[in-house]
């Protein structure tokens, strides 16, 4: 698959801007905010820093937080809210593409410019100028939550990993077997591989994708927007968060062109539920079939 021709980040914007072992240790998250930061107003928003948590409320009017990206920088923003997402006002948000509708994360500038809406409660944004954007957290329906965040340097989630094991910054290494967290944030996992090597991967959900779902992705095998639209997804990236390849089966082989170490990422928040947040923890299970001559 060409990487070209996927997506390097969800965002509706109304100016384009950069845009075999054992199992794993699972993560062990939780929504206690206590001694976590919190948000601040659009005219002092709290600045990001990498790998730190905040903590959201349904007060919209303080849940500002100030990203100053870098050139080669990849910014990772998790939302964990209380309550699940609803599907139809993902596509709402999509449709709708206004401020203070249905998204997420409402992006402006420093001087409170509108620039653009998240619609999901992910946000991955690769930095192509820098720039000083402010994130919004306005789902106030969806009661408390927190915000996690990682920015990643280039290629220094391999090369100089920093952070909470099994976050962006941080990938764990790939066993034979591996559980998935409830929170996407942190299932992220690294493989060395050679090119031309082949793999297996099966994904076990404690519950599993209903038949509309795996219908949904029979019409979207592919599609980024649409498989993090509906948060059942696997995607491959290289070393430098540049995908490879995007995955919505349960059931997946894939061929590797070139040496290097890949990422991988599993958001299956969504399965299980039709109509929005599911479970999205289970394990899966890993095996290389070895180089194609």
């Amino acid at each position: 698959m060409n990487a070209k021709k996927i997506g390097s980040c969800i965002f509706i914007a109304l100016a384009i801007s950069g845009c075999g072992g054992s199992s794993n240790d699972s993560a062990t998250v939780t929504n206690n905010t206590s001694g976590i930061g919190k948000g601040g107003t659009l005219a002092e928003p709290t600045p990001i820093v990498s790998s730190e948590k905040y903590s959201v409320t349904p007060n919209n009017f303080y849940n500002h937080f100030l990203y100053n990206g870098n050139v080669g920088d990849t910014l990772f923003l998790k939302m964990d809210y209380d309550l699940p997402f609803s599907l139809l006002n993902r596509g709402r948000c999509y449709n709708s593409r206004r401020e203070n509708s249905f998204a997420t994360f409402d992006v402006y500038s420093k001087q409170g410019d509108f620039r653009g809406v998240y619609c999901y409660d992910e946000v991955f944004r690769k930095t192509t100028n820098a720039e000083s954007i402010v994130f919004e957290l306005q789902d106030s329906k969806r009661g408390n939550g927190i915000l996690f965040t990682s920015i990643v340097k280039g290629d220094s989630a391999i090369n100089t990993p920093m952070g909470i094991l099994r976050s962006p910054s941080n990938p764990i290494a790939l066993q034979k077997t591996n559980t998935l967290d409830r929170n996407s944030f942190f299932n992220y996992f690294k493989y060395t591989a050679k090119a031309g090597e082949k793999i297996n991967i099966s994904i076990a959900l404690d519950v599993p994708l209903t038949t509309q779902q795996k219908a949904r992705c029979m019409n979207h095998p592919s599609s980024l927007e649409a498989l993090t639209r509906l948060s059942t997804i696997f995607t491959i990236y290289d070393s430098s968060y540049n995908t490879e390849a995007v995955f919505c089966n349960e059931k997946n082989m894939y061929t590797f062109k070139r040496d290097g170490t890949y990422i991988f990422y599993f958001n299956f928040e969504g399965a299980g539920n039709e109509d929005g947040g599911g479970i999205g923890t289970g394990n899966f299970y890993f095996e290389s079939l070895g180089v194609n001559n």
